[in-house]
């Protein structure tokens, strides 16, 4: 072959796969939520800048631990997420004002979880009083929120493997600011697609990933014999509950500065429950952890000993780091029976 013959292969192979990136571009920029395999993702990048989309995902949402298969254990479902104008979970009660507020990340957000299963929304149907999920956002941005002028009570919803010193320490303190809320909508479809890494909507750099995850499965089918659940890893360290205690209290007592009543809510790990090599003390260390803040004077609920208790009715999505619905109902149950006496 002469030079001639290589560069119109050249041409042909650029010009191949410059086709595939913009008409992947064009379908992306008319329908964006068929790019993502989970609605967080999609609000961030889409629905919270894009002016005249519904902050709202119908469609299939995919565990988040099996990110690298294509097709084994790739177990979805259909969830409905939806959000107010500023960003915030929809509420089962709709209230102008609220006296019950949850923070937290992912897990009290509801990853993976339909509106009418996340945390906040079954506590409120137990104790029939409206629960604002102020999830994704910061402490100080909240307590600046309109409708959160006259809190009563927060819960301070931390995942286990966040309670460590050196991530409590990176908590944000308590400082007055200006209420900003979680959705912008300052952009246009074109704007937010020129903001979006191209490995989401790219075709062939989503190829290239799909290959990838091929591979993966690969991988696990040369390995025998297929997982059952997988686990994000942690280990508790005994010589760091003093400074976990003491950093606790000092959230605490920013909250009893306020007059707002605080209770600490850590929010068990799935592999305390299902996996076999968990130490002793990591896998007992929520009960030991309540009990030392509840000597301190800081209201706590310890989740892990029911959770223990129910384990056997899967709480838990056997490949995400998320609890499922059985899981929130239970710890909503928990919560309104030891806080609220219902």
């Amino acid at each position: 072959m002469n030079s001639a013959s290589y560069l119109k292969i050249f041409l042909v192979i650029t010009l191949s796969f410059g086709t595939m990136h913009v008409g992947s571009l064009l379908v992306f920029l008319y329908t964006p939520q068929s790019f993502y395999h989970a609605p967080w993702a999609y609000f961030v990048d889409v629905a919270y800048r894009v002016e005249g989309i519904p902050i709202r995902w119908q469609a299939m949402e995919y565990q988040d631990q099996t990110r690298d298969n294509l097709f084994l254990h790739q177990y979805g479902q259909v969830t409905t997420t939806t959000a107010d104008a500023d960003g915030f979970r929809t509420r089962r009660f709709e209230a102008d004002s609220y006296a019950v507020v949850v923070l937290g990340d992912s897990t009290i957000f509801g990853n993976r979880l339909s509106d009418s299963e996340t945390l906040p929304w079954k506590l409120a149907e137990a104790i029939e009083t409206p629960v604002f999920n102020g999830a994704r956002s910061t402490m100080s941005n909240l307590l600046a929120h309109p409708a959160l002028g006259d809190v009563q009570i927060v819960f301070d919803g931390i995942t286990e493997r966040s309670v460590f010193p050196r991530i409590l320490k990176k908590l944000e303190r308590l400082e007055e600011v200006s209420f900003e809320p979680l959705a912008k909508k300052d952009l246009n479809m074109l704007e937010a697609a020129g903001e979006i890494p191209p490995q989401r909507y790219s075709l062939p750099l989503m190829l290239l990933k799909i290959a990838e995850r091929f591979m993966g499965d690969l991988k696990t089918w040369s390995g025998g014999e297929r997982e059952q659940w997988r686990f994000l890893r942690h280990s508790m360290r005994p010589e760091e509950l003093d400074e976990t205690v003491a950093l606790i209290v000092a959230r605490k007592q920013e909250f009893d500065a306020l007059g707002i009543r605080y209770v600490f809510l850590p929010i068990p790990a799935k592999q305390n429950f299902y996996a076999e090599d968990v130490d002793d003390y990591t896998r007992n260390f929520i009960p030991t952890l309540v009990a030392r803040l509840r000597a301190e004077g800081v209201e706590a609920v310890d989740l892990a000993t029911p959770f223990q208790e129910h384990k056997d009715e899967g709480l838990f999505f056997p490949f995400d780091t998320h609890w499922n619905g059985k899981g929130t109902a239970l710890a909503a149950q928990v919560i309104a029976e030891r806080i609220f006496d219902r």
